[in-house]
C-alpha cells in the first residue's frame, strides 16, 4: 500500500481499527453522523467492521479515545508551528483539505484534554470524546489518504508536559471584579441565548466547554454558569446533556479554561453590552385604500398552491401519496405544469421522510426518467433533499434546529441549482409530528401552527401528505386539519386529483394520475430494482386510454406535440420539430437532444409517422403505453 493512496471506506476502516482505534459509519462526504448513539456503535472487530462498510458509500469516522491526535490544518496557512518538526514519525493521515492527523498513543493513566489553536494558531488536539475523518473519507468532493504508515508512536514527553501546563489551573489567580452581578448575569444569559449548540458527533464536547469559557470570562460563579446553561443553552443541544455530564464540562472549563473568572466582566469595566431595545411599530393598522387593489396571490402552484401557505396531501393507503410528492417535487425542479398548472418559478423540495425514506431515490429516479424524460445520469442530480426518518419538530429546541437545517438547504440550493427551497413536505402527517391522537383539535391545531412556523420562517410551502379515515373520501382525524390547512389535494378513486379546498381560488378537479411500474435498477442476482412514479391522464383509467392521448400528457410528449403544432402542424419538417423542442427545454444541448430522439421514438410508436422527412399524425395502432 503506497502512501497518499485512495482507500475504499471498508479498506480505510480495516486499516485504522488494525491500529487500534475503533470506527463508525457516517453518510457520505459528512462529518456528522446521522444517526444517535453511533459512538456506542464504534468498532474495531473486522468481520463487524466488513458487513457494515463492504461495499458502502460512506465516510469513516474515527473515535480519539484513548489516542493523542495532533490536527494541525495547514489549509489555513498555519505550518509553522516551529515544534512540529520535533514530532516523532507516527500514522499521518492527510485530510480532504490538506491538514494533517498525526497519531499517537497515550501513556497509561495520563489524561489530555481536546484543545483548539491552545499551543499555536491552527493546531488542534483531539483526544478522548472526539473523533476525526479516517481515509476512505471524502469531504467537499477530496479524500482523506494516509501519507505515513509507521506504526503510531507514543506522545513524546514534551508534548503531554506541554499540553498540561496549557491546561494549568488558574486558581491561584483570583478572579476580576465581583462575580454574580445583575450585569455579568444579563451579559450571560444574553449570549447563551444565541450560543453555538452542541451536536453530538460534530465536536459537541469541545464546543459545550468553549461556551462555559466564555460565560466564566463574563463574570459569574461556577454554580450561576450551570444554571444559566441548564435553562438558556442546553435546550437547544442536540441531544441534551444531562445535569452530571454538564456540571463535569462546565467544573473542566472553570479549572483549566485560560482566563481567569470575570476577565470580560462588565462591571470591571470590560465587553459591556448593551441589550437592544424593542422597537414597536408606530400602529399595526393598514387602510385598505392603500394596499393595491389588483394585487395578485403569489402562486406556488397556479390557482392551486399558495406560496407560504401549508396544506395537506390525503388518500387512501395505496393511493401513491409519497409518488405524488414526489411528482410535485419534479414539477417544481424543472419548471413544468402540475396538472395543467402552471409553476411561476422553479423551487426546490425538502421531504421528511418520517416513513419510506429507503425508497425515496428510487421514486425519485423513476419519475425523474419516466415522467420527465431526464437522462438516467442525471435523474439524482434535483434539488430535492430529504430525511431519514421523523426529526423533531415538536420541541422549541427541535424546531429550531430544523429551521436552521432547513435554510442552510435553502441556502445550498440556490448555490448548486439557482432555485430557491419552495416547498417543505412531511411524510407523513402523523409520523413527522409524533401526534398521538389525530381526533384532538389541540394536537392537531399545534401541529399546523409549527407548519405555519416553518412556513414563515423560511418563506416556503408546507405540505403534509394524510391518509383518509374509514368510509367517506376525506382527511382522518378532526376537522381542525382541513380548516387549519390553505389547501387540500385530494386523491379519489380511479386515480383523481381533485383540489378540494384552496383558500383562494375555486374547487376543482385537477385531472387523474395513475402509477405505471417501472425499473430503476437491477439487483446484485439480476432481478430488477422496481418502483412507480405518477403519469398525468387526461381522464379515469379505463375511459381514456387513447395511446397518443397519454403520450402527450408526459412531460417529453407536451413537449413534442407543441413542437409539431409550431412547426407546421399537418405536415411538419423534422429538423423544424427537432428545433423546436429543443429550444424549449431546459439543461445541456446533449441532453435536450438525446430526450428529442427519445420522444421521436414514442412519438413514432403512437400516433405519429414519418415519410420523406416531414412528421404527420395519424390514427394511433398501439396501446400499450407501459413504457412512457
Amino acid at each position: 500500500m503506497t502512501s497518499g493512496q485512495e482507500l475504499s471506506p471498508v479498506d480505510g476502516a480495516l486499516l485504522i481499527a488494525s491500529r487500534g482505534c475503533r470506527v463508525a459509519r457516517f453518510p457520505l462526504g459528512s462529518k456528522i453522523s446521522a444517526t444517535k448513539g453511533w459512538k456506542a456503535q464504534a468498532t474495531n472487530d473486522p468481520n463487524r467492521i466488513r458487513t457494515l462498510f463492504g461495499g458502502a458509500r460512506c465516510n469513516v469516522a474515527v473515535l480519539t479515545d484513548g489516542k493523542l491526535i495532533v490536527d494541525v490544518d495547514i489549509y489555513k496557512g498555519h505550518a509553522e508551528w516551529p515544534l512540529l518538526k520535533e514530532l516523532p514519525p507516527t500514522f499521518t493521515i492527510r485530510s480532504a483539505r490538506g491538514g494533517l492527523h498525526y497519531y499517537f498513543n497515550r501513556p497509561e493513566g495520563v489524561h489530555v484534554s481536546g484543545s483548539a489553536s491552545n499551543l499555536a494558531p491552527g493546531v488542534d488536539i483531539r483526544a478522548d470524546g472526539s473523533h476525526v475523518m479516517g481515509p476512505g473519507s471524502t469531504f467537499e468532493g477530496q479524500p482523506y489518504t494516509v501519507i505515513d504508515h509507521a506504526p503510531i508512536a507514543m506522545a513524546p514527553v514534551w508534548l503531554i508536559d506541554l499540553l498540561q501546563a496549557s491546561r494549568q489551573s488558574k486558581a491561584d489567580k483570583g478572579p476580576v471584579g465581583e462575580l454574580d452581578t445583575t450585569a455579568a448575569i444579563e451579559s450571560a444569559r444574553s449570549y447563551l441565548l444565541t450560543a453555538r449548540e452542541a451536536i453530538e458527533g460534530c465536536g459537541g464536547n469541545e464546543t459545550t466547554y468553549k461556551v462555559s469559557c466564555s460565560v466564566k470570562d463574563r463574570g459569574v460563579s461556577k454554580e450561576t454558569c450551570v444554571d444559566l446553561m441548564l435553562e438558556h443553552y442546553n435546550p437547544r443541544c442536540r441531544p441534551e446533556w444531562n445535569v452530571d455530564e454538564l456540571q463535569s464540562i462546565v467544573n473542566n472549563a472553570y479549572e483549566y479554561g485560560q482566563a481567569v473568572p470575570g476577565r470580560d466582566n462588565p462591571a470591571a469595566g470590560f465587553c459591556v453590552i448593551e441589550m437592544p431595545k424593542q422597537e414597536i411599530a408606530a400602529s399595526l393598522s393598514y387602510w385598505v385604500r392603500d394596499e393595491q387593489i389588483d394585487a395578485e396571490i403569489d402562486w406556488l402552484v397556479d390557482e392551486a398552491i399558495q406560496r407560504g401557505g401549508i396544506g395537506f396531501l390525503g388518500g387512501k393507503s395505496g393511493s401513491g401519496k409519497t409518488f405524488h410528492l414526489v411528482h410535485m417535487a419534479l414539477s417544481g425542479a424543472k419548471g413544468r405544469s402540475y396538472f395543467g398548472r402552471k409553476i411561476g418559478e422553479r423551487f426546490g423540495t425538502y421531504i421528511v421522510a418520517a416513513e419510506g425514506s429507503y425508497s425515496i431515490t428510487h421514486r425519485v429516479k423513476a419519475a425523474a426518467v419516466h415522467a420527465f424524460g431526464i437522462e438516467t445520469r442525471d435523474a439524482l442530480n434535483l434539488p430535492i433533499a430529504f430525511t431519514k426518518g421523523a426529526v423533531d419538530v415538536m420541541s422549541a429546541a427541535g424546531l429550531a434546529s430544523f429551521i436552521a437545517d432547513l435554510k442552510q438547504v435553502d441556502a445550498n440550493m440556490r448555490r448548486d441549482f439557482g432555485v430557491p427551497l419552495g416547498l417543505v413536505a412531511f411524510d407523513t402527517f402523523g409520523q413527522a409530528f409524533t401526534l398521538r391522537d389525530e381526533d384532538a383539535s389541540t394536537e392537531v391545531t399545534r401541529a399546523t401552527k409549527i407548519m405555519h412556523a416553518v412556513s414563515q420562517s423560511i418563506g416556503t410551502t408546507c405540505v403534509a401528505t394524510h391518509h383518509f379515515g374509514h368510509g367517506a373520501e376525506r382527511l382522518r382525524g378532526s376537522s381542525a386539519l382541513r380548516a387549519n390547512a390553505d389547501f387540500v389535494i385530494e386523491l379519489r378513486k380511479n386515480g383523481e386529483v381533485f383540489l378540494e379546498k384552496c383558500r383562494d381560488a375555486a374547487e376543482v378537479r385537477l385531472g387523474w394520475g395513475d402509477l405505471p411500474i417501472v425499473q430503476v435498477g437491477a439487483k446484485a442476482d439480476g432481478r430488477p430494482i422496481t418502483s412507480c412514479h405518477i403519469r398525468e391522464r387526461s381522464g379515469p383509467k379505463g375511459k381514456s386510454d387513447d395511446p397518443a392521448a397519454g403520450f402527450a400528457l408526459v412531460q417529453s410528449g407536451h413537449d413534442f406535440e407543441e413542437a409539431f403544432v409550431n412547426s407546421g402542424a399537418d405536415g411538419a419538417d423534422l429538423p423544424a420539430v427537432e428545433a423546436a423542442f429543443i429550444g424549449g427545454r431546459l439543461g445541456k444541448l446533449d441532453s435536450r437532444k438525446k430526450a428529442f430522439k427519445r420522444a421521436l421514438t414514442k412519438a413514432l410508436a403512437t400516433a405519429f409517422v414519418l415519410e420523406r422527412g416531414r412528421l404527420y399524425k395519424q390514427a394511433p395502432d398501439r396501446t400499450d403505453m407501459s413504457r412512457f
